[in-house]
């Protein structure tokens, strides 16, 4: 007979979902187990997605396997599946489980019961920054290849959209490759405003010494066949304005789109009708107070942290805390002091993480505020390489926060 637990799901298993289990995992008492539920086959260590979608062979250590994560002796598990729904009682799978380890606790092979939730199921963003073909190691990898070769056989590209992602994928093709012409077509009039006046700057500065060409406050219309027929792959990219770009490749890096959709029948309030945002408390409980055992962090809370991997890490430390303070509580004798309603943790964003560090090329663009001046220090840093802990942009660290098992990246020398 499968022993019985109380089941902690954690929905999504990236940064925030990974940081959650990580610092769950090794303090709960004897009677719970944790259940993530992740569609990717790997970890994907997106920060370098952008670079291995130009640089050949750049791929390789970006897919990093869950197996250490869950040893063969722990109680603690993943399921390769999508949360669909969620229930005042469980989540529902967008699959089937034949797990037997969910034997005891559901009769519906799609139905996980929950004592505590996690919401981390994050924000979708436009591929290459996230894959959309996830479901194997050799899959994902197909895609990315996909776009190196694309981008090695176009002579002319349009990038659409001139957030961190399109300013990025800018920069690495433009250096790699200085003889393409690349043109970033950005619908406002300044890069990343949220980080500051003199990032902008930084950026801009960049991307002139690259040869990237840019356009400012338009939005694109419409991408088109192009007319020729000796030209039967050119796309013509026009804008709201008029202006016509002509391409042999358009890459779109526009927007995000949080994953809250499984919410949205349990508790349609704590979903922001405009945004599509996870609305919370301080807490990072669900905005909802019906449902104080669900919680929400990462790209998919509605929160003013940035949404950056190193926000999600420390917004996934405060909800473990805070699941740990109400499992004590609820553990406690009652009438003991232990047993009070515990005082819950809010995050504390420090100010690097509040700040940005964006690798343009061999180059790249740092935003840090200075508080309590209320200004920001912007700069073109030659930092990088002391930053990142290996040649992936930092992906050998993640394999060693994840345990993982499996050929690992090789050291810097």
């Amino acid at each position: 007979m499968p022993e019985s637990f109380k089941n902690i799901v954690i929905g999504g298993g990236s940064y925030g979902g990974c940081a959650a289990l990580l610092a769950l995992r090794d303090k709960l008492p004897a009677g719970y187990r944790i259940i993530v539920v992740e569609p990717r086959s790997h970890f994907h260590y997106t920060f370098a997605f952008l670079r291995a979608s130009v640089v050949p062979d750049f791929e390789r250590d970006l897919f990093i396997p869950y197996n250490g994560l869950f040893p063969s002796d722990s109680p603690h598990f993943l399921v390769h599946a999508k949360v669909s729904e969620v229930t005042h009682t469980h989540v529902v799978l967008d699959r089937p489980t034949s797990d037997s380890r969910l034997a005891s606790t559901s009769d519906a092979p799609t139905h996980i019961p929950y004592t505590y939730l996690v919401y981390a199921a994050g924000a979708q963003h436009p591929s290459p920054t996230e894959m959309t073909q996830i479901d194997s190691l050799a899959a994902s990898v197909s895609e990315l290849k996909s776009y190196q070769s694309r981008i090695i056989s176009a002579t002319s590209i349009v990038i659409v959209g001139g957030g961190g992602s399109g300013i990025e994928l800018a920069a690495e093709i433009a250096e790699r490759y200085p003889r393409k012409e690349v043109v970033l077509v950005h619908s406002r009039e300044r890069y990343m405003e949220a980080y500051g006046t003199g990032i902008h700057d930084v950026i801009r500065g960049i991307l002139e010494k690259l040869g990237v060409r840019m356009v400012f406050g338009e939005r694109v219309a419409a991408v088109e066949d192009g007319n020729k027929k000796e030209e039967a792959g050119r796309k013509v990219v026009r804008t709201i304005k008029g202006t016509e770009i002509e391409a042999d490749l358009v890459l779109w890096c526009t927007g995000l789109k949080p994953r809250s959709a499984p919410l949205q029948s349990l508790s349609p309030s704590s979903v922001d009708p405009k945004t599509s945002f996870v609305k919370v408390l301080p807490t990072l409980q669900l905005a909802d107070v019906a449902f104080p055992n669900i919680f929400a962090c990462g790209d998919i809370a509605d929160t003013a942290d940035m949404k950056l991997a190193r926000t999600a890490l420390i917004q996934a430390g405060v909800v473990a805390e805070n699941i740990l303070a109400l499992i004590s509580s609820s553990l406690a004798s009652p009438g003991s002091e232990a047993a009070l309603l515990p005082t819950l943790k809010v995050p504390q964003i420090g100010m690097l993480a509040r700040g940005i560090h964006m690798p343009m090329g061999h180059s790249s663009a740092l935003a840090i505020p200075l508080p309590p001046f209320g200004w920001q220090v912007a700069l073109n840093t030659w930092f990088l390489d002391a930053l990142k802990a290996d040649d992936t942009l930092g992906a050998g660290r993640l394999w060693k926060l994840l345990e993982a098992e499996g050929e690992r990246p090789a050291a810097k020398s």
